[in-house]
């Protein structure tokens, strides 16, 4: 099941002073620098830390849904295992009829630079879950070409009802046998809430 929640994803405006104080604690600190990169592994250990510090599954896209990077703390989320996918389109490993919805995002965010996000489940080897995927588009080097950032978060706990709580069917009947026991208002009481 696949659901399209926002599209586009909006910002929420913030208030002019909302980081007034901010500013001002941070008025006597020199501006932090970035640490200097001498070669592309230390750029990708450096991204994966990073991303290991989220919760969340984050793929890189190219256009046609190909699977150009992964990073995840949980590899039981993935549909297969990391090496499976790298390379591989979507679309050849899920299936077209999963893929088709998101296809269709991921030329409009292409297209309009805006990101959106989307609800599905999928099962895994963690068993079925729920993921709300938020997908942006990614400048390269070379600034005619994009690719897609698909950062992935596990909801299924938001999407199934609790265990532990009763539903309202349960409770129903209980409500309804304590009602007859109950003892009318007083006159007193209901003329006065009546003035």
């Amino acid at each position: 099941m696949v659901r399209n929640l926002r599209s586009p994803v909006e910002s929420v405006p913030r208030p002019p002073d909302a980081g007034a104080a901010k500013k001002d604690l941070n008025a006597a600190r020199p501006p932090a620098q970035p640490p200097e990169q001498t070669s592309p592994s230390e750029s990708e250990s450096r991204l994966e830390a990073l991303i290991g510090s989220i919760d969340e599954i984050v793929f890189e896209l190219a256009r046609d849904g190909t699977f150009i990077n992964i990073w995840t703390t949980n590899d039981e989320l993935l549909y297969r295992p990391r090496h499976e996918l790298k390379g591989k389109r979507v679309s050849d490993v899920i299936g077209e009829d999963f893929f088709r919805p998101f296809s269709l995002i991921f030329d409009r965010v292409l297209v309009t630079g805006r990101g959106e996000e989307l609800e599905y489940s999928l099962d895994v080897p963690a068993g079925k879950r729920w993921f709300l995927a938020r997908m942006n588009r990614v400048p390269s080097a070379n600034s005619e070409q994009y690719t897609l950032c698909l950062a992935v978060r596990d909801i299924t706990d938001r999407n199934t009802p609790k265990k532990n709580c009763s539903s309202p069917k349960k409770n129903s009947p209980r409500l309804f046998t304590l009602a007859p026991t109950l003892s009318p208002l007083p006159p007193s009481l209901t003329a006065a809430s009546s003035k």
